[in-house]
């Protein structure tokens, strides 16, 4: 599965999900982009990215981090160190297997959510 990196999410992390291709943001030169731009960028490029690893922001706005055609996957809090971003990657593991394009689903370091649209 090409799974593509929210800004912050190191591309390490993308090494440990085995058997995905992995790229962060910042390599895509998709860095910094409002995810209104990005839908655009990424509609525009037809890049075929499949899954959408990002932070859950706690705006208010249920589709503000969703990107239409994508799993997209959204952490449940900004880890605060690498320590803690990596106890996430289980889970990650875990819902680029069981889920498909379209789904949103929050992940915490020990459960796995999916939203109901």
């Amino acid at each position: 599965m090409r799974v593509l990196l929210d800004d912050g999410i190191d591309e390490m992390l993308g090494d440990a999900l085995t058997g995905h291709e992995c790229v962060t943001a910042v390599d895509a030169g998709l860095s910094g982009m409002s995810v209104g731009e990005l839908r655009t960028k990424l509609s525009e490029a037809g890049e075929g990215w499949e899954a959408w690893v990002t932070f859950q922001r706690g705006d208010g706005d249920g589709d503000s981090r969703y990107l239409p055609g994508m799993l997209n996957l959204a952490l449940d809090a900004e880890p605060r160190s690498y320590e803690d971003l990596v106890s996430y990657m289980p889970q990650v593991a875990i819902a680029l297997l069981k889920y498909e394009a379209g789904d949103r689903v929050e992940i915490g370091k020990d459960w796995i959510r999916k939203l109901e649209s």
